[in-house]
C-alpha cells in the first residue's frame, strides 16, 4: 500500500511544506492578489502578503500554479486566523489560513499540491 503525505505524520497534526516555488493567491470576488503562499497542508496555509489581512474573514481564493504544472489552480474557501509583521521584512505580513470546505476533490487536488510543491517540514 502506498503512503500519502498525511500517513507521514501524527494525526494531531496536518503535514505542513515549505514550498520551492511560491504560488500567488488571489481573491476570486476581487481577482486582487493577496500573497503568495509559502507554507501548505490540508487543512491551511500562510502566505507572505503586502498588506494586513483582517483576521477571521473567509475568502473565497484562488491558488494559482504555473501554466503546464501537475496541478492546475485550485479555489477554496479559506478563513485568515492570523496576521503577523513579516520578521524579516516588516513591510510583509506573514497571515494564516485554515481551508473551511475540504471535500475529497479539493484534498486529493491538495495532496497533488503538496507531491508537487514542497518538502515536509
Amino acid at each position: 500500500m502506498s503512503q500519502t503525505v498525511t500517513d507521514q505524520i501524527p494525526p494531531d497534526r496536518a503535514a505542513r511544506l515549505r514550498l520551492r516555488q511560491f504560488l500567488p493567491v488571489f481573491d476570486c470576488a476581487s481577482q486582487e492578489p493577496l500573497g503568495r503562499m509559502v507554507d501548505l497542508s490540508i487543512t491551511g496555509m500562510m502566505l507572505i502578503a503586502m498588506q494586513e489581512l483582517p483576521v477571521g474573514r473567509i475568502f473565497e481564493i484562488e491558488i494559482r500554479t504555473p501554466e503546464g504544472h501537475a496541478v492546475p489552480s485550485l479555489r477554496i474557501a479559506a478563513e485568515s486566523v492570523w496576521c503577523r509583521t513579516a520578521p524579516t521584512n516588516a513591510q510583509h505580513f506573514g497571515v494564516g489560513f485554515r481551508f473551511t470546505q475540504v471535500d475529497s476533490g479539493v484534498r486529493a487536488r491538495l495532496e497533488a499540491l503538496m507531491h508537487e510543491a514542497g518538502t515536509l517540514h
